[in-house]
């Protein structure tokens, strides 16, 4: 099974590890300290994501092009900021299945499956039953 890995800088998991995990799916962008990006100005924002791009492409060897929102949170200059350091597409939360072509490319929803979740919660999820 494949997934989609979302870390950041803090994380406890080493680059060996992230590299693991981009042989098992992708790690796209967190940003750097998983800061609320809302009302930070240009520059704060910027080096959030850029420095988590750095670290991602460092340890897995491959581009990063999408990112996840922390907390869900992004306002238009976390936007425009993300697009300038080279994000095409984002992640937000409140995930379902997603309908492409449909989508706004800077909230695609993500649904959150975590370590603890048995079968049943995932199968609930991921079904949204």
């Amino acid at each position: 099974m494949t997934a989609t890995y979302f870390v950041n800088n803090v994380s406890p998991i080493t680059p060996d590890q992230i590299w693991s995990l981009a042989q098992r799916g992708s790690v796209p962008a967190h940003t750097d300290t998983h800061a609320h990006l809302i009302g930070m100005d240009y520059d704060s924002q910027f080096a959030e994501i850029a420095r988590n791009m750095a670290y991602q492409q460092h340890s897995t060897g491959q581009p990063v092009r999408f990112l996840a929102w922390p907390f869900a949170g992004r306002d238009d200059s976390a936007v425009q900021t993300a697009q300038s350091a080279g994000i095409i597409g984002a992640f937000g939360l409140g995930g379902n299945a997603a309908q492409i072509g449909a989508l706004d490319p800077n909230h695609i929803p993500r649904i959150m499956i975590l370590t603890g979740d048995d079968l049943d919660t995932f199968a609930a999820k991921v079904t949204g039953f």
